[in-house]
């Protein structure tokens, strides 16, 4: 399990954990909530959501009946988050601030999920096996995260957000490889792919140059239309990819993915995974140099315009 450690986004330290904590319900019509309720059955056992806070996602498995648990670094998710479940009839059980990687878990789990938190990793197939190694016979995995990794979804982000989009691993974004590592570790895969179609979401865009924040603004005008197509619920578009799991084998996940054969046939699929990453990564480069170049043009293009009026207004 080696740079299990290193993260690159959320970490003890991260200005996240010190900004005000607030734990939002999920839309019930939105993309997250439909994606847990078509494939999580109804339970009483326990769920733990790998990187928790700030919580709220924790609730749409508490609707399904399972007591709730959760890891992070966010100390909060002990001092608030249980009562604030407490308050909306949930059953909050343990929450743990540690490193997920490494701590030392004294249960195994009904469902085990977590939501945008494996393509923080560069080692993300050992981070896979990790929630894998959680999960009791015949219980639940659900994965989720962003999709930058899709040429549309990859030169958006690029364009729009280039300093966030550098904390994602965007080769961890293969649901194909996902399902082999939990086939390979005794799980029956029922679901590896995208979920919702179009959307987009960034952090940053006040700081681009105007002519690119009208570039945004104009991608969030045609969101909804672009999202009514089945057509964009492509890799290529689509804005969240998912798996979801049930653990049918009595061998523990650990020890079927430390079999040469599985590991070795793991090791292949990331590097396939890399190496196609790498090539749609230098695509996506060059259309977003030629975008920029384009706004570019057209911003000097305007400001010159604006001069001369100015000046002729001014004689």
């Amino acid at each position: 399990m080696d740079n299990l450690e290193k993260n690159l986004r959320y970490y003890a330290g991260d200005p996240a954990y010190s900004e005000k904590y607030e734990v939002a319900l999920p839309p019930a019509d939105g993309m997250i909530s439909q994606f847990v309720k078509a494939h999580i059955p109804r339970g009483e056992g326990d769920c733990i959501e790998i990187g928790c806070s700030p919580g709220g996602f924790l609730t749409l498995f508490g609707e399904l009946g399972y007591t709730l648990h959760g890891i992070d670094f966010d100390p909060r998710i002990q001092t608030y988050l249980p009562a604030w479940l407490r308050e909306r009839n949930f059953k909050p059980g343990e929450f743990i601030v540690d490193n997920f990687t490494s701590h030392p878990f004294a249960l195994h789990y009904d469902v085990v999920y977590s939501l945008g938190f494996i393509e923080h990793f560069p080692n993300w197939t050992d981070v896979i096996g990790r929630h894998a190694e959680l999960v009791k016979e015949n219980g639940w995995l659900l994965i989720g995260a962003p999709n930058y990794a899709g040429i549309v979804q990859r030169v958006l982000h690029k364009l729009l957000e280039e300093e966030n989009y550098k904390t994602h691993v965007t080769a961890s974004m293969s649901p194909a490889v996902w399902k082999q590592i939990l086939e390979g570790a005794g799980f029956e895969v029922s679901f590896a792919g995208t979920v919702g179609a179009f959307d987009l979401w960034t952090r940053g865009t006040e700081n681009l140059p105007r002519i690119t924040q009208e570039f945004a603004w104009m991608i969030d005008a045609i969101k909804p239309t672009l999202a009514a197509l089945e057509e964009t619920q492509s890799f290529a578009s689509s804005s969240y990819l998912g798996i979801v799991a049930r653990r049918s084998s009595s061998t523990s996940a650990r020890e079927l993915l430390d079999r040469s054969q599985v590991r070795a046939g793991i090791d292949a699929a990331r590097k396939a995974a890399e190496a196609q990453d790498q090539r749609h990564e230098e695509a996506a480069d060059r259309v977003v140099r030629e975008m920029r170049t384009f706004f570019d043009r057209r911003s000097k293009g305007s400001s010159a315009v604006k001069d001369a009026v100015r000046r002729l207004m001014g004689r």
